[in-house]
């Protein structure tokens, strides 16, 4: 017999009604339980303090034997009915004096709290137990001279039983809870028939709509309802799902491609941000890629001017290290040197063995390369069997090809754009047009931070010589091989400027006076021993005149600082040439 969904929720309410009572039932019996016993704990502290304080009393007016016998006996016959026990112990110490008892052998509570000092309460089973260290007070060791203040002298131990309370209350809870049952069953069949009735007409709607379903464009009449099957009444739809599936295998399968094809080239485009870093662009492709299709990982084959083939991996997650190595063994070019990116670098990729990465694999290769040096592209995507889908990838590598290549030729291309745009093509210094923009920041930063900047102005001396004597090739090698010298004597944060000509500027931030001396000196040092050949290879010296400013020290503006800095070149070629000048009192503009 199939079963129904109103004879599920018939049954279900049943159970739920049942599993309601005995969940609340056990709850508040618990609850019960608990405040039962903490007050049953209460009433035992409390009757032990009211012992001893009645016992304390006694005891100052120097009580003997018979007076702690009738005691004892009096609190024997004031609980005599009553769910309480007092049993007094005595301690060793006041045995030792006063002599033993006749008493039960203190238990483990009784020996732990003498021991301590401190009450012991005891909250299982059908009695609890509260035992209160009797301690000795200063007026106690008058009497009591073997002890000190505070030491026990025995114990007070109350005892209390709760079984037959919490009994009782367990059957009051129970009736006062059996009568909810019905109550709750009613009231859950009830919202049970509403419910049966709701999912009867929509379960008959949607069988009318799945049977009037000849057309892909009759699909929108479903209206986003799925069945549930596994129900007698859902059992007519079911059949009506499986005659529809058989339609729509041959009329909806193109026109998916077809969206799913749009959506993944959708992803392949070109944006300023791209071309800044095609990496990066590659990286969030991939985790764009898979709010299509899951992907882990794309990969790219470039030739470099060397003709060396370089692999791009990009990873969706962070894959192990013998993962990356049985990846670049199943591509179908092998690689000289490869580069991996992740996309998520704190969640882990699972490990996969080789034979599943060929099988992932879907790749596009060429026999030369392309723009930008590409060779090859491809994808890891988990499809298999989804002929569809593969079909997707293996029509979007193609763009992607094109589109990587692309955005990496740009970028390169980008960068030459920007670095001839700011370098000096023969010694690879920054040129004058960059100079200014460099000096303005590092004297804006010097004023933020309350710092010095210094500036060098750096002359090749008899540059016009060395030109007409060896020739304008001879005079390229000189300022390249002074450029060199000079970013060997620099500073890591100093900057240095080929000025035009032979003149070279050095800018050197956070640099006082004195520093930059020194670093004035170590240049002149550095181009006396370059050891140079002339083209009859024979030696050839050559030298430097060198001219120092510093900012705030001599000018703050920068043309004025420049300035400054120049004139001293010009005086250390009048000087002789070879050395460096620095200004005097006299020619700072600051001030």
């Amino acid at each position: 017999m199939p079963r129904t969904i109103k004879g599920l929720l018939v049954t279900s309410a049943a159970v739920f009604t049942g599993c309601l009572f005995v969940l609340v039932w056990v709850s508040l019996a618990l609850v019960y339980d608990r405040s039962t016993r903490e007050d049953a704990i209460r009433d035992a502290g409390t009757l032990a303090r009211v012992t001893f304080g009645s016992m304390f009393q006694l005891m100052v007016t120097g009580w003997n034997r018979q007076q702690l016998e009738d005691f004892v006996a009096s609190l024997d016959l004031a609980l005599a009915g009553s769910p309480s026990r007092i049993l007094i112990h005595r301690g060793e110490p006041v045995t030792a004096l006063f002599g033993s008892i006749e008493q039960p052998a203190a238990d483990m509570p009784i020996r732990q709290a003498m021991e301590s000092g401190r009450t012991v309460e005891i909250h299982d089973g059908d009695e609890v137990r509260f035992v209160f260290p009797l301690k000795a007070e200063a007026v106690c060791v008058a009497c009591h001279t073997n002890v000190t203040p505070g030491t026990a002298l025995g114990a007070i131990d109350v005892r209390q039983s709760v079984a037959r309370v919490i009994e009782g209350n367990r059957q009051r809870l129970a009736l006062i809870a059996l009568p909810a049952i019905p109550v709750t069953f009613f009231a859950t069949l009830l919202l049970v028939m509403y419910i049966d009735r709701r999912l009867g007409r929509a379960i008959h709607g949607l069988g009318s709509d799945l049977a009037a379903i000849n057309r892909v464009s009759d699909l929108s009449k479903l209206a986003d309802r799925a069945p549930h099957l596994g129900f007698a009444e859902l059992d007519r739809i079911g059949h009506e799902i499986g005659r529809l599936t058989g339609r729509l295998r041959s009329a909806a399968v193109d026109r998916d491609m077809l969206q799913l094809e749009i959506r993944l080239l959708e992803k392949f485009v070109i944006s300023a941000q791209a071309v800044g870093d095609w990496r990066d662009y590659v990286t969030r492709l991939l985790v764009e890629i898979n709010a299509v299709l899951p992907a882990y990982a794309l990969f790219a084959l470039f030739r470099d001017e060397a003709d060396r083939l370089e692999l791009e991996v990009f990873w969706l997650h962070a894959p192990s290290e013998a993962l990356r190595a049985r990846f670049e063994a199943a591509l179908p070019l092998r690689p000289a040197h490869a580069r991996h990116h992740i996309a998520h670098a704190a969640v882990p990729l699972r490990e996969i063995d080789e034979a599943d990465l060929r099988r992932h694999m879907r790749a596009l290769t060429v026999d030369g390369p392309r723009i930008g040096g590409i060779q090859g592209v491809g994808m890891q995507a988990q499809l298999d069997g989804d002929a569809t889908r593969l079909l997707v990838i293996e029509s979007a590598l193609a763009t992607l090809m094109n589109v990587v290549g692309s955005v990496r030729a740009i970028h390169h291309y980008t960068e030459q754009l920007e670095f001839h745009a700011t370098r000096d093509p023969l010694t690879g210094l920054y040129t004058q047009r960059v100079f200014w923009d460099l000096l303005e920041n590092e004297i804006v930063r010097a004023r933020r931070y309350d710092e010095s900047v210094a500036l060098l102005v750096i002359d090749l001396d008899e540059f016009k010589t060395i030109n007409d004597s060896h020739g304008h090739a001879f005079g390229d090698v000189c300022l390249q091989t002074i450029a060199g010298a000079l970013r060997g004597a620099l500073r890591a944060g100093d900057l240095v400027v080929r000025y035009g000509g032979d003149e070279f500027v050095a800018i050197l931030p956070a640099t006082a006076l004195d520093e930059a001396r020194g670093v004035a000196d170590r240049i002149l040092a550095g181009v006396a021993g370059l050891g140079m050949l002339d083209p009859q290879d024979r030696p050839f010296a050559c030298s430097v005149s060198i001219g120092l400013a510093v900012c705030p020290d001599h000018a703050t503006d920068k043309r004025e600082l420049f300035l400054i800095a120049d004139n001293m070149m010009y005086r250390a070629k009048a000087a002789g040439r070879n050395r460096a000048v620095l200004p005097g009192p006299d020619d700072a503009l600051s001030r």
